[in-house]
């Protein structure tokens, strides 16, 4: 099911400051109560610590007390998590959100503007009143919601805004007719069709000179700068923006190759990039900083799984290794750096694309028809004992056989 969370800003007031105050009291208890006695689950900070803390904020609902024990709980499952990879530290609540139960807000939309009212306790006779005027985008969320073609979540309240998500049914996945091999390069993204042949490169350059110029930024605005938490804010900012920047053009590319696979009702075949520290471990340190900060592929892949989840487009990960070594053409070795292959002039870009399409068509035995076998050597015969012969468009616009 997709989800896409709408976020509204609103002024801080003095009703909702007090009641986050009083939630930020009850979730740090939880929170260390769970990390003192090593729990993790609800009921047993439920049953330890409802009743005093009932008692305590008498005045509030009993569903604040639920909803801070539950996000008390999310808080400590993400410390729990990054404590076993040695990243974090005991959690210290500075900012009050909370999630809050169905029972506690209630929503309404007329077609233009927003109602959010917010119940501070049982009989609450005069609540919390948020109105909002959406954008035409959240406009028709909106109103796919009232329509009834979505649900709504839990919303999440901070000091100054609300994330109310919206959760859309699946998609049905097609049945894909062809499959397209994305090779996933530092500064290109090369494709290829394996049902027409057609070989495509789309140009990602812009994200790694994004990347570059905010690390230029940040260098500057912290040189000479000797407060650590003034350099943290700068370093923040600018990291800010530059996720910003950076997700916008992968979500631009995203769609661009969602909107192919759904045009041509090809599944997406992508390679299985995880563990890229441990990969380049023994790459030099100027690669290593380069591929790590200003790449960010598996950003992309992540966004792209989630457009091709939303639309309903297959799509799987193969693995990597050799993708780029033997030329599908002619098969050809392509050693060392070589960029090009040295009989038939096919980019090595295109070769690992045409060869990510061949290990993707093993994963559906229904295009088989499009070819199988040893990827990369298009001497040695198919799984059926056929050899495989597929028209390949090369990036000089000739056709080759294989």
């Amino acid at each position: 099911m997709g989800v896409v969370s709408l976020r509204f800003k609103f002024r801080p007031t003095k009703e909702i400051g007090e009641i986050l105050g009083k939630v930020k009291v009850m979730e740090q208890k939880a929170v260390n109560w769970l990390v003192t006695n090593k729990r993790t689950s609800l009921n047993s900070v439920r049953h330890a610590l409802y009743y005093p803390l009932r008692q305590q904020f008498s005045e509030l609902h009993s569903h604040w007390v639920v909803s801070a024990l539950k996000t008390a709980t999310n808080i400590v499952h993400i410390f729990n998590k990054r404590k076993r990879k040695g990243q974090a530290k005991r959690p210290k609540l500075k900012r009050p959100s909370v999630t809050l139960s169905s029972r506690l807000f209630k929503v309404s939309f007329d077609g233009k503007y927003l109602k959010v009212t917010i119940f501070k306790s049982a009989n609450d006779l005069e609540p919390i009143v948020l109105w909002f005027k959406p954008h035409h985008k959240y406009r028709r969320l909106l109103g796919e919601w009232r329509a009834g073609k979505c649900t709504m979540g839990q919303i999440t309240l901070t000091r100054n805004s609300i994330n109310i998500p919206l959760k859309f049914p699946d998609v049905p996945m097609y049945q894909p007719q062809t499959v397209i091999g994305i090779d996933s390069n530092e500064n290109s993204l090369d494709y290829f069709n394996a049902e027409t042949g057609k070989l495509g490169t789309i140009d990602t350059s812009e994200v790694a000179r994004i990347n570059r110029d905010y690390d230029r930024r940040v260098k500057k605005a912290t040189k000479g700068k000797r407060n650590p938490k003034a350099k943290k804010r700068v370093q923040a900012k600018y990291g800010k923006l530059r996720r910003e920047r950076t997700k916008n053009l992968w979500h631009l590319i995203a769609l661009m190759l969602v909107q192919m696979a759904v045009r041509q009702q090809g599944a997406l075949v992508l390679e299985r990039l995880n563990g890229m520290k441990a990969r380049l471990i023994k790459a030099s340190k100027r690669l290593r900083r380069r591929l790590l900060n200003h790449w960010s592929i598996m950003t992309f892949h992540r966004i792209l799984e989630a457009k091709a989840r939303a639309f309903g487009v297959p799509l799987i990960f193969v693995d990597p290794n050799g993708t780029s070594r033997s030329c599908p053409v002619c098969g050809v070795s392509l050693r060392g750096q070589a960029k090009v292959c040295p009989s038939c002039g096919l980019s090595r870009h295109y070769v690992a694309a045409i060869n990510i399409a061949y290990r993707g068509i093993e994963k559906f035995p229904s295009l088989s028809r499009l070819g199988q076998g040893s990827v990369g050597d298009p001497r040695r015969p198919s799984s059926d004992g056929t050899a495989v012969r597929v028209a390949v468009c090369r990036h000089d616009g000739k056709l080759a056989q294989l």
